[in-house]
């Protein structure tokens, strides 16, 4: 990670090359920055030297600019979650509007239908609704450790016996 040196310690040419003002160039490499571009793809595509670009993002401005976006983002994406659970989405009012019909039209089936598919596939889906679980076949899975795999396990223990040990 970069060293970042105080503005005070940076030499006269340095401070000299620092930009005074926001320019769109600007604006863009912030949003760049703040979506996790690299400095070689900002100066490929802002057509910027790699020098000038590390020059500005060391600058107060930009610093203070691209604390002021990052806190702007934040805020928008905040107000549209909190938006989103103070009201609810949309698609789950919709779905959650409908699921006593579809509890009754799953009732029906199972009751009324004439075929004896759709009756017990609407039997089914009642029953994994209310949580009813089949019983499964139970799996025996059985590892056999190599002479290989073995003599590793010792090691790890070894090692970790004597961190314990030794005090580290």
């Amino acid at each position: 990670m970069p060293r970042l040196v105080p503005q005070s310690e940076k030499s006269k040419i340095t401070v000299s090359q620092q930009p005074q003002h926001m320019t769109s160039k600007i604006q863009v490499l912030i949003m760049m920055d703040i979506g996790g571009a690299d400095t070689n793809y900002m100066s490929d595509i802002l057509g910027i030297s790699k020098q000038r670009i590390s020059v500005i993002k060391n600058s107060p401005m930009y610093e203070q600019q691209k604390s002021h976006k990052l806190q702007e983002l934040e805020s928008e994406v905040l107000a549209k979650q909190s938006d989103r659970i103070a009201s609810g989405d949309p698609v789950d009012t919709l779905i959650k509007s409908h699921c006593l019909d579809a509890v009754n039209e799953k009732i029906t089936l199972m009751k009324e239908a004439q075929s004896e598919m759709v009756r017990n596939s609407a039997a089914s889906d009642i029953l994994d609704r209310g949580g009813y679980k089949p019983h499964t076949a139970r799996t025996s899975v059985t590892i056999e450790v190599t002479e290989k795999m073995s003599d590793r396990f010792d090691k790890v223990l070894r090692y970790s016996h004597s961190e314990v040990h030794d005090g580290k």
